[in-house]
């Protein structure tokens, strides 16, 4: 389902993202006013994920400023209403919590593809031999080796010419 909302949404016009970003933060940002000191810095991650994932990175940094800004706004005007403060303290560190649980989730996803991304740079994605990169780093490990524990070292190293026409034809 997430994946089905997400290609719908790349395949929109950028300055439509940004203008659901913009509304949103402003329906945010009155949701924030009329519940008072209650945190939802966690909801203001959607419009700023949205702008940043499929426009740019500065759209997304655009709208955590002006996100910011309805934030401070909402605090600023004057709420006549009074809050539990045992509540608004619970939903605070419950904010909090499920903020932090999902930027680990993020956190942890993005290590997996700089994984996935370092492999792929080291080796051949037709063949999964180890291309030029690879074998520099690993050449440079065993010489490094080969110096410190003061041990002989033979390199061997074969360039197939054509071997593009052969990988072509796999």
């Amino acid at each position: 389902m997430m994946k089905i909302f997400l290609e719908y949404l790349n395949n929109k016009p950028k300055w439509l993202i940004l203008i659901l970003g913009i509304a949103l933060i402003g329906f945010l940002g009155v949701i924030d006013h009329i519940t008072g000191d209650y945190s939802l810095t966690l909801f203001y991650l959607m419009p700023v994920f949205l702008s940043a994932w499929f426009v740019h990175k500065r759209a997304g940094l655009a709208m955590s400023l002006l996100s910011g800004c309805a934030i401070v706004a909402a605090h600023v005007i004057p709420n006549t209403r009074t809050y539990d403060p045992f509540f608004m303290n619970i939903w605070n560190i419950s904010m909090e919590v499920l903020f932090l649980i999902i930027m680990s989730y993020m956190f942890s996803r993005l290590k997996i593809d700089f994984e996935i991304e370092h492999s792929l740079s080291r080796q051949d994605q037709l063949t999964h031999a180890a291309n030029r990169r690879s074998f520099t780093e690993l050449a440079e490990y065993e010489i490094n080796q080969s110096r410190r524990h003061q041990r002989a070292l033979s390199l061997a190293y074969i360039d197939l010419d054509n071997f593009k026409k052969v990988n072509d034809n796999m």
